[in-house]
């Protein structure tokens, strides 16, 4: 079942002793079946202002990242193991290694956390040492929080309170 979530994305990159840290929240759809979990959200492609899809596919030891907007790319992750990934730019295709040291995913129907751990490297030269960490938890639900009891709003309504303007 796909449900709609909210998604909390921090990330930290190392470039040649250089540390960037960034934070995005968005809504996303989500599911999780039979150990897998996957998610989808729009973003805006890095550094302008043209939305681009993003999903995220996680099984154990395993992560899957695909963009596709203005300069797709595709990166699959195996805990432990060399990959080849790739971003598509204006001069061309870029393939890019990726080894991912840590990859500890927690979900179940409802959400959950991944942290990945992870570097890339460009004729086995390294460009960047990566941490990111994704949280997923539900939409809240107003009406199972009780935000639209009725009974409720009528015992708290007061008829000397008025706005006038």
């Amino acid at each position: 079942m796909e449900i709609r979530v909210n998604v909390t994305i921090m990330s930290k990159s190392r470039i040649e002793g250089q540390e960037s840290v960034s934070e995005f929240f968005t809504d996303a759809i989500f599911k999780y079946e039979d150990g897998r979990a996957l998610l989808v959200y729009t973003d805006l492609e890095s550094g302008g202002d043209v939305d681009q899809l993003t999903s995220v596919q996680i099984a154990p030891n395993q992560v899957a990242i695909r963009k596709l907007g203005v300069a797709p790319s595709y990166l699959l992750m195996e805990q432990g193991k060399r990959q080849l990934g790739f971003y598509e730019t204006p001069g061309g295709v870029l393939e890019i290694g990726l080894f991912a040291s840590v990859i500890d995913a927690n979900f179940n129907e409802s959400g959950g956390r991944l942290r990945l751990c992870y570097k890339l490297d460009a004729n086995a030269q390294l460009i960047s040492e990566n941490e990111l960490y994704i949280k997923v938890e539900p939409l809240p639900n107003p009406e199972e929080d009780g935000f639209f009891d009725e009974e409720a709003e009528k015992e708290e309504e007061d008829p000397s309170f008025t706005i006038s303007l």
